[in-house]
């Protein structure tokens, strides 16, 4: 695999946020990502 597609960090989190369509909400993991809301 080249190495800009390899996996560099990997976060969790209990529940992802979605929209009532059930798309994931990238936007609210982005802003929870920037406070520093998710746990390495």
């Amino acid at each position: 695999v080249v190495f800009y597609k390899r996996i560099s960090r990997v976060f969790f989190t209990e529940a992802i946020p979605k929209a009532p369509s059930g798309k994931i909400l990238r936007k609210d993991l982005r802003a929870r990502l920037a406070t520093g809301d998710l746990p390495h």
